[in-house]
C-alpha cells in the first residue's frame, strides 16, 4: 500500500485516503479566501503596525533596529521585526509587505486552528468547523489585515496546542513543540503562559516531571541566544514596552472589566453553544477526549484572567482576545460531535453561527466608529510624515504620541511621549492609572528638556493638549509657553513649532 503523509492532518494516510482530504482541504482554501475577503472589507490602518515598520526600514538602511535613530526596543514581537526586516530586503514597499505578512499570518492560523480541530475530532470534514468560525470572527480577520503580530502569534499558539495534543509524551519528547513554542514567545511574551499550560500538562499527562523539564530545557537553550543578543543590543532583558505597560499592581482591573464587557456580546453566540453542547454531553455521560477538551478550556480561561489582570487593550474591538479563539472554536467543535449531532446539521449550525458573528462586528457601532477615525488619521498622518520630510531638516526632533505612521513616513528622530519607544519615559516617567492601558505613561518636563523643534498634541496635530499625560504636562508648562509657537498645517491640524526652528 502507497502511504503519504497528508499536510494538514500530519497523519501518514494511504493514497486512497489522502484523495478523501483533497475537498477538506479544498474546502479549507475557500476558508482561508473568504477571510481574506472578509479582511479587506474591514480593514483600517493600524498606526501601532507602523511602529514595526519604523525599526525594519531602519535595519534595511543601516541604522539597526531603532527608533529613527534611538536605541530602543520599542516592539514586543523580535520574530514580527525580524520577518519584516527581512522581506523588506526585497525593497518591495514595506507597507505592502506588511499587510502581505498579515495575509500569510491569517492564512497559516486558519491552518492551526484546522490542524487543532483534526486532532481533537479525527475527522477531516469536522475539523473545518473552528477555522470556519475564525474566519467569521471580525477581531480575527480584521488584524490579519492590519498587519499586527496578533494573528501570528494565535497561529503558533494554535498549533504548539495541535502538536502537543497529538501526543502529550512523544511531543515532549522531540524538538518541533520547543521550537514552536520558541517561535511562539518571540512572536508575543505572553507566548510563557501557554507553554507553561502545555508543560503542566505534560506533567499531569504523562505522571512524569522529567519529560516537560527536558522539553523546557531545550526550549530555553533555543531562546537563551537570542534574548542574550537583544540584551546586548539594548540593554534590558525585556522589551520596552514592558517597562511602559508595567507597574500598575491592580490598578488596571477595572479597566480590563470593561475591555471583557464591551467585547462579551459578540461572542454571546459562541457562550451559549457551549452550554447548551455541553449539558447535551453531559446529559449523555460522554466522557472520551475531556482530558484534551479540559485542557483547551482550562489555556483559555488562564488568557481571559491574564486579559483582566492587565486591562485590556485600547485598539479596534477585541485584538487581545483572539489568541485564545482557535482553542475555544476546536473545543466547541468537539463537544458539537460527542452531542451525536450529524455533519449536515453541524454544518448548518456553524454557517448560522458564522452570520451572527459576522453582523455581530459590522453592526457594533464602537467598532464601526473606531475603525473609521483609524482610516481618517492615517491619510492625515501619513500627510504630515511627508510634509516633515519634504520642509523639515533629517535632523529635526520631533514629540508626538501617535508613533508609527509618522515616523515612518517623515523618517525624522522622533520622542514617543507615550514612552512605548522612549527608554526614559518608560523607567522613570510618570504614570495616570485612570489613562487606557499602554497610554499611562508621560513625562512632560523630559520632553520639553529635549527642545524638539517640533510637537504634535493629542491624537495626531491637536491644538489643545490631549487627555495623555505627557500633553497636560507641556501644556500646563511656562517654557512650552513661552518657546513655542502655534502653526498651521492645512489640511493637516496644528503644530507647535519652537521659535528657534524653522523649515527648510
Amino acid at each position: 500500500m502507497i502511504t503519504r503523509p497528508n499536510f494538514l492532518t500530519g497523519m501518514t494516510q494511504s493514497a486512497a485516503t489522502s484523495k478523501r482530504t483533497i475537498y477538506p482541504s479544498l474546502a479549507l482554501a475557500a476558508i482561508a479566501a473568504l477571510a481574506l475577503l472578509y479582511a479587506r472589507w474591514v480593514f483600517a490602518p493600524s498606526d501601532d503596525a507602523y511602529i514595526f515598520l519604523v525599526y525594519a526600514n531602519n535595519f534595511i538602511h543601516g541604522h539597526g533596529l531603532t527608533f529613527n535613530g534611538t536605541l530602543v526596543e520599542g516592539f514586543s514581537s523580535p520574530l514580527w521585526v525580524a520577518l519584516l526586516s527581512l522581506l523588506g530586503l526585497t525593497r518591495l514597499p514595506l507597507p505592502f509587505v506588511l499587510h502581505f505578512l498579515g495575509a500569510l499570518s491569517g492564512i497559516f492560523a486558519l491552518f492551526a486552528a484546522y490542524r487543532l480541530g483534526y486532532v481533537l475530532l479525527q475527522n477531516a470534514w469536522w475539523a473545518l468547523l473552528a477555522p470556519a468560525l475564525l474566519a467569521a470572527t471580525g477581531d480575527f480577520v480584521f488584524y490579519t489585515a492590519s498587519g499586527l503580530e496578533e494573528v501570528l502569534f494565535t497561529g503558533l499558539v494554535a498549533l504548539s496546542m495541535a502538536e502537543f495534543l497529538a501526543d502529550p509524551r512523544a511531543s515532549l519528547k522531540n524538538a518541533r513543540l520547543p521550537l514552536l513554542l520558541t517561535l511562539t514567545i518571540l512572536a508575543r511574551p505572553e507566548g510563557v503562559l501557554f507553554a507553561a499550560a502545555i508543560y503542566l500538562a505534560g506533567w499531569a499527562f504523562n505522571r512524569s516531571l522529567w519529560l516537560p523539564v527536558r522539553s523546557g530545557l531545550l526550549l530555553t537553550a533555543m531562546l537563551a541566544p537570542i534574548l542574550a543578543l537583544k540584551r546586548l543590543y539594548y540593554g534590558y532583558w525585556l522589551p520596552n514596552t514592558y517597562f511602559v505597560k508595567s507597574g500598575s499592581e491592580f490598578a488596571n482591573i477595572l479597566h480590563g472589566k470593561v475591555y471583557l464587557a464591551q467585547n462579551a456580546l459578540r461572542y454571546a453566540v459562541i457562550a451559549g453553544l457551549f452550554v447548551i453542547f455541553l449539558v447535551a454531553v453531559l446529559w449523555q455521560r460522554k466522557t472520551k477526549g475531556w482530558q484534551q477538551v479540559g485542557f483547551l478550556l482550562a489555556a483559555a480561561l488562564v488568557w481571559l484572567a491574564y486579559v483582566f489582570l492587565v486591562g485590556g487593550d485600547n485598539l479596534v474591538g477585541g485584538r487581545i482576545l483572539v489568541p485564545m479563539l482557535p482553542l475555544v472554536y476546536a473545543a466547541l467543535a468537539y463537544l458539537v460531535q460527542s452531542s451525536g449531532v450529524s455533519f449536515k446539521w453541524a454544518g448548518v449550525l456553524t454557517l448560522l453561527t458564522a452570520a451572527v458573528l459576522i453582523f455581530g462586528y459590522v453592526q457594533d457601532e464602537e467598532i464601526r466608529g473606531h475603525a473609521a477615525r483609524w482610516r481618517r488619521n492615517f491619510t492625515v498622518r501619513k500627510n504630515i510624515g511627508l510634509y516633515l520630510k519634504d520642509n523639515y531638516p533629517p535632523d529635526t526632533l520631533v514629540a508626538l504620541n501617535p508613533a508609527g505612521i509618522i515616523p515612518f513616513y517623515s523618517e525624522l528622530p522622533t520622542i514617543d511621549m507615550l514612552g512605548l519607544n522612549d527608554t526614559a519615559i518608560a523607567h522613570h516617567g510618570d504614570r495616570d492609572y485612570s489613562l487606557p492601558f499602554g497610554h499611562q505613561a508621560g513625562d512632560g518636563e523630559y520632553i520639553l528638556s529635549r527642545q524638539p523643534q517640533i510637537i504634535l498634541l493629542g491624537g495626531t496635530a491637536g491644538k489643545v493638549p490631549g487627555g495623555f499625560l505627557s500633553d497636560q504636562q507641556i501644556g500646563n508648562s511656562e517654557v512650552f509657553q513661552n518657546e513655542y509657537h502655534l502653526e498651521t498645517w492645512p489640511g493637516m491640524g496644528y503644530a507647535y513649532v519652537r521659535n528657534d526652528s524653522g523649515g527648510e
